[in-house]
């Protein structure tokens, strides 16, 4: 999976807000404000969550995604992003949000419901963030900025509800979005009065707004017809930590129902198998070496319940153990303790 490089822009302007040195979080050779960003250009969204990880630590402010969604603007979105700015009205950029927003985002999931008493935008909490509080204030609060783009800054959701623990200063987040907001719920949900959302915008742009969706109807077909075992890898490295590498759970990350994963990677000639033991090893070999981790950390990170198994597991792969097989690398391949990327 992967996101926009755009995406990164937001970030920039988040660290500078803090006072903070962006060059030192974000590699030049992934961002620098003014250099050209295709349509096409995208990062890995392991390395996306690496970078956001290391912008979390360095502020250290529970409300940075709030912050991300007060300063988030549409060149940060992409062509997506400006598409919205286009819309006719805030019902059709929720449409155009739950058909294209895996475009920019791939861990993005989003649920459009079309009630008579409320317009209803759920964010899906089933994704493989390791931040869901933060992506939550970012993805939510973005929305809100957005339709007050379009709509005005009058605009105001009927009601904000949030899985994210009460934080220590909620007014921040009441006076953010306009409403007391309910946390501790069962899902991320934005409700819209739907007059509001059907309103047609002094902002539409008709001809722009159809220009715009016909990009991102292609960039879809792309990304859905790219190589699916890149997709599997990424959401197995996703999901390694938590321990709960089930096939059936990466087939549902990756869109497609299990038997559609089995018949597609057998096409490719892989197994689910055969693609999460490579990811094992190459992270093991990574994390022992470059990271600098040492074997029980390493153990947990790849879904072992103990060292000892992940002992067993690294020694059939490569005929040693953990650390023997450390102590025979050269002392100059061996990297400072990296934990962003």
């Amino acid at each position: 999976m992967t996101a926009h490089t755009a995406v990164m822009g937001m970030f920039w302007r988040v660290l500078e807000s803090y006072g903070i040195d962006p060059a030192g979080v974000i590699p030049s050779a992934i961002y620098r404000p003014g250099a050209y960003i295709a349509d096409s250009s995208y990062i890995r969204l392991v390395d996306y969550y690496g970078i956001l990880g290391k912008l979390i630590e360095t502020v250290g402010d529970e409300a940075v995604g709030l912050t991300a969604a007060r300063l988030m603007h549409p060149s940060h979105l992409g062509v997506f992003g400006h598409a919205w700015i286009a819309s006719p009205s805030v019902i059709a950029s929720c449409r155009m949000l739950q058909r294209f927003g895996r475009v920019f985002f791939g861990d993005l999931r989003v649920e459009l419901r079309e009630r008579p008493e409320a317009i209803e935008i759920s964010y899906d909490p089933d994704s493989v963030s390791p931040y869901p509080e933060v992506d939550a204030d970012a993805q939510v609060g973005g929305f809100v900025k957005f339709c007050r783009m379009q709509y005005g800054d009058s605009f105001a959701p009927a009601s904000i509800t949030l899985r994210r623990a009460e934080p220590a200063n909620r007014a921040l987040w009441d006076d953010f979005f306009g409403v007391r907001v309910r946390f501790g719920s069962d899902e991320n949900l934005v409700r819209i009065d739907p007059v509001i959302a059907r309103q047609i915008l002094t902002t539409a742009h008709t001809a722009l707004f159809e220009k715009h969706n016909k990009t991102l109807a292609k960039s879809s077909v792309g990304l859905e017809n790219s190589n699916l075992v890149t997709h599997v890898r990424l959401a197995i490295q996703q999901l390694l930590p938590s321990g709960a590498v089930a096939e059936e759970r990466v087939a549902s990350i990756v869109d497609v129902n299990s038997r559609t994963l089995h018949r597609r990677l057998s096409e490719e000639g892989e197994t689910f198998g055969s693609l999460l033991k490579d990811v094992r090893m190459d992270l093991a070999k990574r994390h022992l070496i470059k990271d600098g981790y040492n074997v029980t950390e390493v153990a947990f990170m790849l879904g072992y319940s103990d060292s000892s198994a992940f002992s067993r597991a690294f020694k059939s792969w490569f005929g040693v153990s953990p650390s023997e097989f450390r102590s025979t690398e050269p002392a100059n391949k061996r990297g400072a303790v990296d934990r962003g990327l």
